[in-house]
């Protein structure tokens, strides 16, 4: 899990004509990326509590927890030490208590790790006057530093006392992006439904994930009918032979060509065509032709022409965004588009006569700069908070340490 891809946060557009790119490189499942709960180590970290019989009033009970998500760390975060390239092992954040850190302790510290460790590889390569970024080679490895922090071996090391230490990534994830929940052991066959079509737009798509889980799976609701939560890829001028093949992908069971009310298809149909998995718990596809320039379009679409507004200033207060509004069809269409990126775009839709269906298991998550904005959610992790939008739809709002 160390050796996320780094690509610009919108990922990779291939933008070629299909025909001239016979040569290139496959690349395989890194198009769609996978987290598994199976694949995330324990948390450890000293929990403060009160404790009136100790001369500062409180006390540490030493915790060892599986947390919600890897901490994300921006790819430029910190100060580097070391040339080692993260493999497939574990990054470990370890925070330190109170001072601040240089570099010429931050390696006296790691030093000592290694010693007490006895063995393992563990390589310092970054630093923050709070916090040090280790790799180790697997998840044992790690385990073993978290069992010296619970066994009260890590409270004085070069003088500083570790009270945290939990898996990390290195990433650089877009502003938004769609989080589809898989129960185990369907992850995989949810990254491979959906690799066929989307690596024919993308090297590296950022704004689609899968989240495979150790819960049960959730009620899938009705297989017919449409979800709230969609993707559109829009596909470039010079693309427009990979949008033919992803259609062609999508042209037969168990995927079905979206047929909308007549007055909106007279509108909508004539550059996008919609897409539903019938058998798979997915997002609603798009496929869009004859833009200027390769994009990505999140769309939700809105239950109750009657909650448009609310749900605008709903995500106007997540994004920090003023959007763009369209009425057609004497109001049967209305768009408010949010722009993210120049590459990517988060719209709001309403179809008269299109009633979509919230699925549990589809999440839109948002990075935010502001934790204000997380006031009153669900804490998932120390970076990552749950509430629902005025139409109950999943949004995670998350952080990244720069």
């Amino acid at each position: 899990m160390a050796g996320l891809r780094m690509e610009d946060c919108d990922g990779i557009f291939l933008e070629n004509d299909l025909s001239a790119a016979r040569e290139e490189t496959d690349f395989g499942t890194a198009v769609v990326n996978i987290t598994r709960d199976a694949d995330i180590p324990p948390r450890y970290f000293l929990h403060k509590i009160f404790s009136p019989m100790t001369p500062s009033m409180s006390s540490y009970h030493r915790v060892s927890e599986k947390p919600h998500n890897f901490r994300l760390l921006h790819k430029d975060w910190g100060k580097r030490v070391s040339d080692v390239v993260e493999g497939t092992g574990i990054l470990a954040l370890l925070t330190l208590e109170s001072q601040s850190i240089d570099e010429h302790h931050a390696g006296r510290v790691a030093k000592q790790l290694k010693s007490l460790l006895r063995g393992p590889r563990c390589e310092l390569l970054r630093w923050d006057p709070e916090h040090l970024l280790l790799y180790f080679d697997s998840a044992e490895d790690y385990a073993g530093l978290g069992k010296l922090l619970l066994d009260e071996k890590l409270d004085s090391c070069e003088g500083f006392r570790i009270t945290a230490i939990e898996p990390a990534v290195l990433t650089n994830p877009p502003r938004c992006y769609v989080e589809i929940k898989a129960p185990n052991p369907q992850g995989t066959l949810t990254q491979r439904t959906l690799i066929p079509f989307i690596s024919l737009f993308s090297g590296a798509f950022t704004h689609v994930s899968v989240h495979e889980t150790e819960l049960p799976p959730s009620n899938p609701g009705t297989i017919e009918s449409i979800p709230s939560i969609g993707v559109v890829l829009m596909f470039g001028g010079h693309a427009q032979s990979r949008a033919v093949a992803a259609m062609e992908v999508m042209s037969s069971k168990p995927w079905r060509l979206e047929k909308l009310p007549e007055e909106i298809a007279k509108e909508v149909d004539f550059d996008t065509n919609l897409y539903v998995h019938s058998e798979m718990n997915l997002p609603l596809w798009g496929i869009r032709t004859g833009v200027p320039m390769s994009g990505v379009r999140l769309m939700l679409l809105v239950k109750d022409a009657a909650n448009f507004e609310s749900m605008e200033q709903f995500y106007c207060n997540i994004t920090g965004v003023a959007p763009l509004r369209q009425k057609l069809c004497n109001g049967s269409i209305r768009y408010s588009t949010f722009s993210l990126s120049p590459r990517a775009e988060f719209t709001l839709v309403s179809y008269a006569g299109v009633i979509p269906e919230t699925k549990e298991d589809i999440a839109l998550h948002f990075q935010i700069r502001n934790t204000n904005k997380a006031i009153g959610a669900q804490k998932l992790s120390e970076d990552h908070w749950q509430l629902r939008d005025p139409e109950g739809n999943v949004v995670v709002l998350f952080t990244t340490m720069k």
